[in-house]
């Protein structure tokens, strides 16, 4: 596969009211996007430790967060999430 092309891996995660892994961390990673797949809950998610409500990247119902080349914010480290109740709130995942 050329240098410029990418495999993309769609999953999703069930994510609770206590720090539950999104998606584990690739030392190769090109390109993330994670959204919260939930009609009411908001998700939190944490780059590289355990997620905590009202820290990090906050997700509302139907929001994503994206992580591109193009706009150098790329992490390789592991993705947990929190949810405002007890859930689950599915998270929607596609990553290269």
């Amino acid at each position: 596969m050329p240098d410029n092309q990418v495999t993309y891996a769609h999953t999703e995660a069930d994510v609770v009211a206590a720090t539950t892994l999104v998606i584990a961390a690739a030392p190769n990673r090109k390109y993330l996007r994670v959204q919260n797949d939930d009609g009411a809950l908001t998700v939190w998610i944490k780059i590289g430790a355990a997620a905590v409500l009202n820290q990090g990247i906050k997700l509302g119902p139907g929001e994503y967060y994206e992580m591109r080349q193009d706009k150098n914010n790329v992490d390789p480290r592991v993705i947990n999430g929190i949810a405002s109740a007890a859930g689950p709130a599915v998270v929607l995942v596609t990553q290269a």
